[in-house]
């Protein structure tokens, strides 16, 4: 599994404010917050959902399916 894309968070409190400055990375590059989101976007819209099997728990199934 491989990190294409995050986004950091630090508190800033300046005087009665509570801020939270982001830093954001694709890539392990420093990025934008426009091209930050323009790019998960982008990869949630081709994101395939997993699809599990479930089999059977005998001695033929894991004779097969379990090496």
């Amino acid at each position: 599994m491989k990190v294409l894309a995050n986004a950091e968070g630090q508190d800033d409190f300046s005087g009665d404010t509570y801020k939270i400055k982001y830093t954001y990375y694709i890539n392990g590059k420093k990025t934008t917050a426009q091209k930050y989101k323009a790019y998960v976007k982008k990869l949630k819209s081709g994101a395939i959902e997993g699809k599990l099997t479930f089999h059977k728990n005998t001695t033929v199934q894991r004779n097969k399916w379990i090496k």
